[in-house]
């Protein structure tokens, strides 16, 4: 069955929708603008901090800690370290110990390779080495790096040796 429209209309089938023009404005989305803002929020929602540091790979930041605030060139960003490097030291800072971190606008990177990993694997190329470590207390140990736990570090000290928990170190430090 057809149904007659005014001459400017077309014949409709009782299966076709009706158009938009047919049935005017208020049927149209609410605010595409809105929508594509909501799906973009969302996005930007699911991107981790190491994420947006990896982006800065190669590139000046200065990382503010409750201990220190260094100044240096974005190397590795693993799931809870960053390695921040200068022409006189690197740094292997804890995720968990920065306060902010400035650099440029970039694009947020996924992590590959290596970085997918633990920061303390990073520390594994610095044993046998002399090493600073800053602790998310203030205190400081110099030492040269003995070994790398699981979840710690053993430094070789004067007195024997010295087993720092991962979780209490802000950063270790390697002279360049």
């Amino acid at each position: 069955m057809t149904t007659t429209r005014h001459s400017h209309q077309m014949a409709l089938g009782p299966a076709d929708p009706p158009q938009l023009w047919e049935i005017g404005p208020s049927a149209a989305p609410a605010d595409l603008g809105a929508e594509a803002n909501e799906v973009a929020v969302a996005e930007l929602a699911g991107i981790g901090l190491t994420d947006r540091i990896r982006g800065w790979r190669d590139t000046r930041v200065r990382v503010a800690l409750s201990v220190a605030t260094l100044d240096g060139t974005v190397r590795l960003v693993f799931r809870d370290a960053v390695v921040v490097a200068d022409d006189r030291a690197e740094w292997l800072v804890a995720v968990a110990a920065i306060r902010s971190i400035d650099g440029p606008q970039s694009p947020a990177e996924a992590p590959a390779g290596r970085e997918r990993g633990g920061g303390l694997s990073v520390l594994r190329e610095w044993v046998g080495g002399p090493v600073g470590a800053s602790m998310r207390d203030g205190s400081t140990s110099t030492g040269t790096l003995g070994s790398v736990g699981a979840d710690h570090i053993v430094m070789d000290v004067p007195a024997g040796i010295r087993i720092i928990p991962w979780s209490a170190i802000a950063w270790i430090r390697r002279a360049g």
